[in-house]
């Protein structure tokens, strides 16, 4: 933190004050007492989007010179901390850069377990930042809950187009009690901080503990250190207690041949540090204690290395006709002094200029500025500028490849020139939904010296991800020098202005001038992009939540009530439609077409109805919207299954499984052997009895079966006759049990042939 504690507290009291006297709105809540750990502090921020290079890590960073900003009009701007895990939180607080002027801001606080579903915290309210009153640090008390994220989400600014954060803090318990360590090592250095080869080099390690309590005393803080992966050394005396938000610096003092240094060997070496290597130390994250960083050990002889790092012209946008004068920024990257010498500056590859013999050696480390002699006549169009130093190779350098620069001028018929950039781009709706057809408009500004030409276009290309959508291709208006204006897309590549939303995060690029009809003083800098989040439109997303049936312990015979329990999870009302009952993969029954649409979370109940008509474990299942008549936002989750286990009646139950005869293609009047499987699939044992047989109805066969058939088994039973007609035939079996308490018959048939 920035501040200590006391004169934090100091700020809080100051801005509760304050807030009295501007009436400002802050959510009731009962009196906390706010940890002293910021917790948010390093921990892992992202954003919905920003704007330029004022990126959301800028938020926690520690430093209230830098900030995030949200992109510009695209409000809600989110900005959301990763605490790592859950912790017990009370109080948050947003600062802004002590140095900025008042202003207001309207934002709400969230917070979520599992970065899906968030609770709101803080209802939305408008609080005043003020450098006087309250050193632009506002501090909102959290009604006491546990969450991994907190965020915060903005709707407007008075200041600015969006939402602005210098430092997001959150306060609180923690995770209760003592709290847990976090060892991460920050930062690595050596001494010598430019080691040669040869050099002893011995290293030391910035760690810092970043979790919720301290590490205890007595213990050590250990670290070790490696090069290219091999362990050279090690830190093993530090036992002081490092509380939570400190750092302390470990510095080698031994290693495994005794020594705390590592012999520096030429070339780029890896050095890493891991802090509690050997595990001393019980830590809410065991994952993070490695850092690592790259040294370069140079040969031990020193050398210079002259480069020139850019080039500029007088004048700085010239017309055709000018008189041109070059002068080149020559920085000496190397490790000893050498002198420039002498500068070539050329156009186009055409050398049109050299600067005098420059001798005086230049520092390592340094820059110096070197102009031509002479001067180029300018000439319309874009051009290639080079610019060389010691083209004559009289200084030795460490690398004598890299003494030359280019870059591109271009030059105007007359006067200035244009520069077109793109400052910002919306879209039509502003916070679209999947399958909304979105217009983007960009703002345009030229910000050169001179106008556009008038009746040339200023056109603007529209991209989504890298795939070109729309353009904008009627404004033929000349854009002064200075002026901006904004282009909204009239046509595309489908023929439509209009981009076809879909579910997630997308880049937005436009593209000004993307077909060049113009020429401009620099042509690198027509592109601009920001971040468009797209919601899913709500659909329904019908589930079968529950598959019942009663009787719960069904026997063969039984009609089964099945009862499906269907609920809409979506987020739209939708109608259940037809839901099908089906037992091992057969349709045994299905409701009404149900047109009712269910409402957002309602539940309903189905019922179908099935036979147990064969002993065994059986796979039920319910599917609600069986005959896809309702659009869903998942089609794959409509069925629900379960298993029924269907029991034999108590005692004897036959059933005929199958039929054979012999020969198989009898001639008339031949006999025929007929022969019935018989199943027990009952409880007791029992005879069969008369089995007999027909064809086409007519009984042409029986036999009298007294062998006893034990629950569970099979017994074939066969007989004869002389059939006598001469076609082919359907035969029949039909089989009884006289004199038993439990009387059944069943029919089984098979064709049978003549040939």
């Amino acid at each position: 933190m920035k501040r200590n504690l006391g004169k934090l507290k100091k700020c809080l009291s100051a801005a509760l004050i304050t807030t009295v006297a501007l009436t400002q709105v802050l959510m009731a809540v009962p009196s906390v007492s706010a940890a002293s750990t910021n917790l948010a502090l390093g921990k892992s921020i992202t954003s919905n989007n920003y704007t330029q290079n004022y990126t959301s890590t800028n938020a926690n960073d520690g430093n209230t010179s830098t900030y995030w900003e949200g992109a510009a009009n695209t409000y809600p701007n989110t900005l959301t901390v990763d605490l790592g895990t859950a912790q017990s939180i009370n109080q948050i607080a947003v600062l802004l850069p002590p140095s900025w002027g008042a202003r207001t801001q309207t934002f709400s606080v969230l917070t979520s377990t599992d970065n899906s579903t968030y609770n709101t915290a803080v209802p939305s309210n408008t609080y005043t930042f003020d450098p006087a009153a309250n050193t632009n640090t506002v501090t909102v008390n959290v009604p006491t809950t546990t969450a991994r994220y907190v965020r915060l989400s903005f709707t407007a600014n008075s200041g600015a187009t969006g939402g602005q954060v210098a430092e997001f803090q959150v306060f609180g318990t923690g995770t209760g009690g003592s709290g847990t360590p976090d060892l991460v090592v920050t930062g690595i250095s050596e001494s010598p901080a430019n080691p040669t080869t040869g050099a002893a080099v011995t290293f030391s390690a910035t760690v810092l503990n970043q979790g919720t309590g301290a590490t205890p005393a007595g213990t050590i803080v250990g670290c070790q250190f490696q090069v290219d992966g091999t362990e050279v050394s090690w830190s093993d005396t530090d036992t002081t207690s490092l509380a939570a938000g400190s750092s302390v610096t470990l510095k080698a003092n031994n290693g495994p041949s005794g020594s705390a240094t590592w012999m520096a060997t030429a070339g780029s070496h890896t050095i890493l540090a891991w802090v509690d290597d050997v595990n001393r130390i019980a830590e809410s994250n065991e994952n993070n204690n490695q850092y690592s960083t790259n040294l370069t050990v140079n040969s031990g002889s020193s050398l210079p290395d002259l480069l020139v790092t850019g080039v500029t012209t007088s004048p700085v946008s010239p017309a055709t006709g000018s008189a041109v004068s070059f002068t080149a920024n020559v920085m000496n990257q190397g490790t000893a002094a050498g002198a420039p010498g002498t500068v070539s500056f050329s156009v186009d590859g055409t050398q049109v200029t050299t600067s005098a013999n420059n001798t005086t050696a230049l520092e390592a480390g340094s820059s110096t500025t070197i102009s031509g002699t002479g001067t180029w006549t300018a000439t319309s169009g874009t051009h290639t500028i080079a610019a060389s130093v010691d083209i004559n190779n009289i200084t030795a350098e460490s690398n004598e490849s890299n003494n030359s620069y280019s870059t591109s001028l271009t030059i105007g018929s007359s006067g200035g020139q244009p520069d077109l950039i793109v400052t910002g781009i919306t879209s039509n709706p502003a916070s679209p939904l999947t399958g909304n057809a979105v217009i983007f408009s960009a703002t345009i500004k030229n910000q050169g010296t001179g106008a556009t030409p008038a009746g040339t276009i200023v056109g603007c290309q529209f991209e989504v991800d890298g795939t070109e959508v729309s353009w904008s291709d009627t404004d033929t208006s000349s854009l002064a020098a200075g002026a901006s204006v904004t282009l909204t897309a009239n046509n595309g590549p489908s023929g439509s202005a209009a981009w076809t939303a879909t579910t997630g995060n997308h880049t937005i690029l436009a593209w000004v001038d993307d077909v060049n009809r113009i020429a401009e003083s620099n042509e690198n800098n027509n592109q601009y992009s920001i971040s468009l989040g797209v919601a899913a439109s709500p659909m329904p997303d019908l589930v079968v939540t529950s598959l019942t049936y009663t009787p719960t312990s069904p026997v063969t015979g039984n009609t089964v009530t099945l009862t499906a329990t269907i609920k809409n999870q979506g987020t739209a009302a939708g109608a259940p439609g037809i839901t099908a009952f089906a037992v091992d993969g057969t349709q045994v029954s299905a409701s009404s077409n149900n047109t009712t649409a269910l409402a957002v979370g309602g539940t309903t109940t189905v019922t179908g109805t099935w036979t147990a008509s064969t002993v065994g474990n059986h796979s039920v299942t319910a599917t609600v919207d069986n005959a896809n008549t309702t659009a869903e936002s998942n089609e794959t989750n409509n069925t629900d299954s379960t298993t029924i286990t269907v029991t034999p009646q108590p005692g004897i139950d036959f059933v005929v499984t199958g039929i054979t005869y012999t020969p198989q293609y009898p001639s008339v009047g031949s006999a025929v052997t007929f022969s019935a499987t018989v199943q027990n699939q009952g409880t007791v044992a029992g005879a069969a009895g008369t089995v007999t047989f027909s064809v086409d109805g007519t009984q042409v066969a029986a036999a009298n079966s007294t062998a006893s058939i034990a629950a569970g088994s099979s017994l074939t039973i066969t007989a004869s006759s002389a059939w006598m007609q001469p076609a082919a035939h359907i035969q029949s079996l039909q089989w009884q049990i006289p004199h038993i308490r439990q009387l059944k018959q069943t029919t089984a048939t098979t064709a049978l042939a003549q040939p």
